[in-house]
């Protein structure tokens, strides 16, 4: 829970939320904007945020509309109170206390007014490493159910630009919000610290989250394929063919001909993907030989791992990792 000082001072009214309450107009733009083909948008002096880092967090002013808009960086709406509701790309959206959009930069979006009780806080992020792209992809590397789903779904396209992740039940992700809000408004020396570590941390639960949302939405006709594909994902680095249908209570081929059918994709080809995914997640992330990466992905001798990563980028990875360095 947030402390009660923090608390205290988002309910209170700032000077423009004092000015809206008596302003006749009803719409609203916090910075000064320009129009280009009809839609408006923030100028340059919308970077006035980001003197201090590459975030900025700041409450959503009540008692007026925002006005459609976009901006040139990623931005999260997180509904400390209340709700609202948002028109994200002409969609509807509304946001209940504890839930958070994730925006990519130049997504079209407006908010209507919100009342006394209605905390959204803004957390916006000059950076383009990190978008709705990233996490999806952060998210695939890790679960072939992911890949599955999304690919599944007829509305595979419905997060290319914003994220709606419902994240009220979800405490890790609470505390760390709470926790970025509070370094930002009662900062001391370390703060800028603080944040720096802390939006990585995000994203990552971030990430959890969105997995397991994908797949409690799944529909009943998916459950069975989720529950084999999760155990391929729990298990890959020392899974076969047949201990998979045994656990499953299939005969071999029957469970290869399902998993075709169903993914696209034979057993093998799910493993060499979720394989190479990881290894990719690592050599990225971490500090491993190449030597470790192919013994934590479940091969015994560097070498099998060397061909399983020709196949798929026809190099070697010592040849990926320089690349990745230029």
């Amino acid at each position: 829970m947030i402390n009660k000082q923090l608390d205290e001072l988002l309910r209170q009214d700032n000077d423009d939320e004092l000015i809206l309450k008596n302003n006749s107009s009803k719409d609203y733009m916090q910075q000064p904007i320009i129009e280009i083909d009809g839609t408006k948008q923030v100028t340059e002096t919308d970077f006035q945020f980001f003197k201090k880092s590459n975030i900025y967090v700041g409450k959503h002013n009540r008692y007026a509309k925002m006005v459609a808009h976009k901006h040139s960086f990623v931005e999260i709406n997180y509904m400390y109170s209340g709700s609202c509701v948002q028109y994200i790309n002409e969609n509807k959206t509304v946001l209940k206390e504890g839930q958070l959009i994730l925006m990519d930069k130049d997504t079209i979006h407006s908010i209507d007014e919100l009342t006394n009780n209605d905390i959204l806080i803004n957390i916006l992020i000059k950076d383009d490493s990190i978008n709705t792209e990233v996490l999806n992809q952060l998210v695939q590397s890790q679960s072939l159910i992911f890949d599955f789903l999304t690919k599944a779904s007829s509305n595979e396209n419905s997060h290319n630009h914003y994220l709606v992740l419902e994240t009220e039940k979800n405490e890790e992700i609470q505390l760390l919000l709470n926790n970025i809000i509070k370094e930002y408004f009662i900062e001391d020396k370390y703060s800028l610290q603080i944040l720096k570590l802390s939006l990585p941390l995000l994203f990552i639960e971030l990430s959890r989250q969105l997995e397991n949302q994908t797949i409690k939405h799944s529909n009943k006709s998916q459950s069975e394929i989720v529950r084999i594909l999760k155990y391929i994902d729990d298990n890959y680095n020392q899974i076969t063919l047949s201990q998979l249908a045994n656990n499953f209570g299939y005969n071999k081929n029957y469970l290869s001909n399902k998993l075709k059918s169903t993914t696209g994709h034979s057993f093998s080809e799910l493993l060499e993907r979720k394989k190479i995914n990881i290894a990719l997640y690592l050599m990225r992330e971490d500090q491993l030989t190449i030597e470790e990466i192919a013994y934590q992905i479940g091969y015994e001798t560097p070498s099998a791992f060397f061909k399983l990563f020709k196949k798929y980028y026809q190099m070697t990875p010592l040849q990926y990792k320089r690349q990745m360095m230029l």
